[in-house]
């Protein structure tokens, strides 16, 4: 066996009572004056090192001193925390009033077994047998006996600190052959992805973390539409470059933490992760197919081939891991059947649907640059003093095949596909320029009210930038906007731990919370988001006329909120009620009563902001 190549571990540790004795120490492994050419003939014959090299080597020791056993062992544990360990250490056997040299060397070795150590003792000291029955008498330990010289001193430093470098090399090459071999055992060889084994592993982690309410999962069963053919016509070698490029394509398609593996031949599998919505997997799936079918220039060769992808959704109902995969494979069958170049999901129902949203959201994305989309306007006025407080933009569809689409029918599609952002977007810049064109007509109403959903708040510094972007070109504030979310939006919100409510709340966005009382009714967000708006649903208002408990917990949101300095509406209060309190003895004094009539063209809404008398009934969209 060699000596290492690369560099040397010369710290070393010098453990005596006596000053004088470190001195010494110090004169015989730093002195660059004392030249022996035994000490290299040493080396040579034990480690194989090139003569005369270990005497540049010599030249590097670094000592360090400690003058008693605890104070060795500290040094030694901060050593290893650093990461810089010592190699040797010269250890002297009587070191009054502390630990004894053996009972130092049993402490060092138990935190640090590497440590090589050379015990220095005189004749008069402890036997071997007495030392054996203290120490065990293996290759890191050498008796120096007392006196001795400067070159036994110097050889044995050296001899020790590279044969700890060698112990440490050769344990290092164990370890990365240790990780060769388990990656091995874990990777495909061809392509290098996971293997079936590591499959299993992780979608039996997924389906466990899934059961304890852990975001549910996917898998994809994937097929080479014609695979034969190309190992048929072109050979096998250029079907293994075929098959390393297929798996390239699909690991740049997948998210990091998504799983790819390659079952074998040309079947591949991938576990999705955090999937909550099985459009999600649609969407990845339309883009692994899209990104198989480029061409592939193989040898020379111009190859395109596709795939067949079947998949299979975690649901609580699902009997066991292995059993999704299976439906995977049903599935995939079924893809093929149909004509193949496409995917299925193992439920018929779950496929059908996901391909009317993928239409529906595909069609949208049309809308938004060829037209077809328009904003309505829901006024919200006061009760009280008739007074219009706002307008609640509201989106529809006039759709080229199904007619007009109120927002409930194709919203959900949107947020669901990702189809919302852009969506989200064009409404919100719509919205802006008819609050500007009032503006500019002097009949702009107090807010612009725009609803929100989760993605959209969930694109963080993308939305920021949309409000600010459109509010100025079209020269409104942030504070002429308010956005409306859920309960069940807020409530997500806070789980993620999404901060852009609060930026946008910083930048003089109102937030409001849409139909509060219906859902969660958490009180923590609201202070956590800065909420400076409730809209309570009109379900609570009827609840607190009903009975007892309802009035009283409509109290408590009141009281709450005012102590919070918080603007509290009551949403779809009916006009006879105007005037009157809204729930008998509680103090609703400050809460405006909405009425919210349908929603109206841009037309009808100006002519209601210019109206004189707003709460008068409002027309109809057939009256103008």
């Amino acid at each position: 066996m060699s000596a290492p190549p690369g560099p040397i571990n010369r710290r070393v540790l010098i453990v005596d009572d006596t000053a004088s004795i470190h001195d010494d120490f110090a004169k015989i492994l730093k002195s660059s004056a004392i030249e022996d050419n035994s000490l290299g003939e040493t080396e040579s014959l034990l480690f194989g090192t090139p003569s005369g090299a270990s005497a540049t080597q010599n030249e590097n020791f670094e000592l360090d001193s400690a003058f008693q056993g605890r104070e060795a062992l500290d040094k030694v544990e901060a050593a290893l925390a650093a990461g810089r360990p010592y190699a040797m250490a010269f250890i002297d056997m009587r070191m009054p009033p502390g630990w004894d040299g053996l009972e130092t060397i049993e402490r060092l070795w138990q935190v640090d077994p590497k440590l090589q150590v050379a015990l220095c003792t005189a004749y008069s000291d402890y036997s071997w047998e007495e030392i054996d029955q203290r120490l065990p008498l293996n290759d890191r330990l050498l008796i120096l006996k007392k006196p001795f010289d400067a070159i036994e001193i110097r050889q044995m430093a050296s001899a020790l600190t590279v044969k700890w470098q060698m112990t440490e090399d050769a344990a290092l090459k164990m370890n990365q052959l240790e990780q060769k071999v388990t990656l091995l055992a874990r990777t495909d060889g061809l392509t290098g992805l996971a293997n079936r084994a590591t499959l299993i592993e992780r979608l039996h982690q997924a389906f466990a973390a899934a059961r304890r309410g852990a975001a549910p999962f996917s898998v994809f069963y994937l097929d080479l539409d014609h695979f034969k053919r190309v190992n048929d016509t072109l050979g096998h070698p250029v079907g293994d470059l075929l098959l390393q490029q297929v798996a390239q394509r699909i690991k740049a398609v997948v998210r990091e933490n998504d799983v790819v593996a390659r079952l074998g031949g040309d079947e591949f599998a991938i576990l999705q992760l955090d999937v909550s919505e099985p459009t999600q997997s649609a969407a990845m799936a339309s883009k692994i197919l899209e990104t198989l079918q480029a061409p592939y220039q193989l040898g020379g060769n111009a190859v395109r081939i596709s795939a067949s992808i079947g998949i299979s959704s975690y649901a609580p109902v699902s009997f066991d891991a292995d059993s999704l995969l299976g439906q995977a494979d049903m599935a995939l069958y079924r893809a093929k059947e149909s004509g193949r170049d496409q995917f299925h999901f193992h439920s018929e129902d779950i496929t059908r649907e996901v391909a009317e949203r993928m239409v529906l959201a595909e069609e949208l994305t049309t809308a938004l640059t060829q037209g077809g989309l328009k904003l309505d306007y829901m006024p919200e006025v006061d009760l009280h003093s008739g007074r219009i407080l706002g307008m609640a933009a509201q989106v529809s569809w006039q759709h080229p095949r199904l007619g007009l689409l109120p927002a409930s029918a194709f919203v959900p599609a949107a947020e669901k596909t990702g189809a919302i952002i852009p969506l989200g977007r064009w409404i919100l810049d719509q919205a802006c320029w008819q609050m500007h064109r009032w503006q500019n007509d002097g009949v702009a109403p107090p807010v612009m009210a725009i609803k929100i959903s989760l993605a959209q708040l969930k694109s963080g510094p993308e939305l920021i930038y949309d409000v600010l972007r459109t509010t100025a070109r079209w020269e409104l504030a942030p504070w002429d906007l308010r956005f409306d979310v859920t309960e069940a939006t807020l409530a997500q919100t806070q789980w993620t731990h999404n901060d852009a409510l609060p930026r946008l709340r910083e930048l003089g966005v109102t937030i409001a919370i849409d139909d509060f009382g219906t859902e969660y009714s958490s009180f923590d967000y609201l202070k956590t988001y800065r909420v400076n708006h409730l809209k309570l649903a009109q379900s609570l208002i009827d609840n607190a006329a009903r009975d007892e408990d309802g009035a009283n917990r409509l109290r408590a949101i009141v009281n709450f909120a005012r102590d919070l300095a918080i603007d509290i509406s009551a949403e779809g209060v009916r006009p006879d009620a105007q005037g009157a309190a809204l729930v008998p003895g509680a103090p609703l004094k400050n809460v405006q009563g909405f009425c919210l009539s349908a929603a109206v063209s841009p037309e009808q809404a100006a002519r209601l902001l210019k109206d004189a008398s707003p709460a008068a009934p409002l027309p109809r969209e057939d009256e103008g």
